[in-house]
C-alpha cells in the first residue's frame, strides 16, 4: 500500500515537473539597434505604450508599467509599427526618470511629454526630430544641456521652463518658429 501511494505521489510530481517545463519560456533579451551606425545595441525598455496610426507608424503614448529610471525608446513597437513620435504626456510627471533614448525614426515630441520630468538629466534628441511641442521639457529641473538637431524648424511655448539648471542650450539655425515664452 505504501509502494502504491508513493508511486502516486511520484508520478503526480513528475506529471507537474513536466507541465511546468513545458509551458516555461526562458525571457527573451529584447535588444534594438537605436544608431544604425554605432556597434553598440541598447537594451529596449519594456511595458511603454504604443498608439497606431494605423498606417505603420505609432507613437509612445505613456510610459505603462517600465519602470525604467534610464528609458531607450525602440525604432519599433511590439506592434510592428515604426516609432515617429512622442506623444503628448507620455512621460508626464515621471520624476524617477534620469535619461531617455530616442531612435532616429522619431520626428515629432508632444506637448508636455516630459513635463515635470525632474529627475531628467540627460537628452539626446536625434537628428529626425522636426517639432518640440508646448512645455514638453517644463519642470525638467535637473536638465543641464540640451542640443537640439539641425532639423528641428519648431519649438514650442514654454518647453524649457522652470528647466533651472539649464545652463546650455543650442539651437540650430534652421529652427524657423520659436513660440513665445520658450
Amino acid at each position: 500500500m505504501k509502494k502504491i501511494l508513493f508511486l502516486m505521489i511520484l508520478s503526480l510530481l513528475l506529471v507537474s515537473f513536466v507541465a511546468c517545463v513545458s509551458t516555461f519560456k526562458p525571457p527573451v533579451e529584447t535588444t534594438d539597434p537605436i544608431d544604425s551606425t554605432s556597434e553598440e545595441v541598447l537594451k529596449v525598455s519594456e511595458g511603454l505604450g504604443f498608439t497606431s496610426h494605423g498606417n505603420g507608424t505609432c507613437f509612445v503614448s505613456r510610459i505603462g508599467s517600465c519602470t525604467d529610471a534610464e528609458i531607450v525608446i525602440p525604432t519599433v513597437s511590439p506592434s510592428g509599427d515604426e516609432v515617429t513620435g512622442i506623444g503628448n504626456e507620455a512621460f508626464y510627471d515621471c520624476s524617477s526618470l534620469t535619461s531617455i533614448t530616442i531612435p532616429d525614426s522619431v520626428t515629432r515630441i508632444g506637448n508636455e511629454a516630459f513635463r515635470g520630468c525632474s529627475g531628467l538629466t540627460s537628452i539626446t534628441i536625434p537628428v529626425g526630430v522636426t517639432s518640440i511641442g508646448n512645455g514638453a521639457f517644463y519642470g525638467c529641473s535637473s536638465l543641464t544641456s540640451i542640443t537640439l538637431p539641425d532639423g528641428v524648424t519648431s519649438i514650442g511655448q514654454y518647453a524649457f521652463r522652470g528647466c533651472s539648471s539649464l545652463t546650455s542650450i543650442t539651437i540650430p539655425d534652421g529652427v524657423t518658429h520659436i513660440d513665445e515664452r520658450v
